[in-house]
């Protein structure tokens, strides 16, 4: 159903620099139209035309450092200048890490998750050894770091790790080896 309807409308749009999508309804929920629009003032006014008198309308936003005025005197905060257009209702451009998400989602379904599991948990169980504590069937490692030594050695070394009530914490992944739990026993005199 794309024409003439007589009933009360919502129209929902997600509005963009450049392009936006609206959706025209019933009150019910039935979809009436589906068009994706440059950003042209009139082209707006036909769609809206099309939706009755006083159509309810509900706005997708979601504000962020690209829908500033200047996207870039922004980026870093602390206050967030809206630009005066439909470029407000924008989110941070994540057409790269789109890309990267299907290479990585395709790779990560091919993997054997018991494989990984053991891979992570050895690596895990490896450095728990060398720093005196007993094996577990978890790739997290937590131990006491009551001063946030352990966590500052790891942050001057590289080492990503974690803080937590009195606690330093790392954990194993895929990608890690050997060498990584050298690294991290080194780094902690072990």
């Amino acid at each position: 159903m794309s024409g003439a309807y007589e009933g009360r409308q919502i129209v929902g749009m997600d509005l963009h620099r450049r392009r936006s999508v609206l959706v025209r309804m019933t009150d019910t929920g039935e979809q009436l139209e589906t068009v994706r629009i440059s950003n042209d003032p009139e082209y707006l006014r036909q769609v809206m035309a099309r939706a009755g008198e006083a159509p309810e309308v509900v706005l997708e936003a979601a504000y962020g450092w690209y829908s500033a005025a200047d996207p870039w005197a922004s980026c870093y905060g602390p206050e967030l200048d809206l630009a005066p257009d439909a470029s407000r209702y924008d989110v941070s451009p994540a057409w790269h890490a789109w890309v990267g998400a299907e290479a990585a989602l395709g790779f990560a379904v091919s993997l054997d998750a018991a494989e990984v599991h053991d891979h992570a948990v050895g690596l895990a169980n490896g450095f728990r050894e060398r720093i005196g504590l007993g094996p577990s069937d978890s790739a997290i490692v937590s131990w006491p770091d009551p001063d946030g030594a352990h966590l500052a050695a790891f942050g001057a070394a590289g080492i990503a790790a974690a803080g937590r009530a009195g606690r330093a914490r790392v954990s194993f992944h895929l990608w890690n080896d050997e060498e990584d739990v050298d690294l991290a026993a080194r780094t902690l005199g072990r």
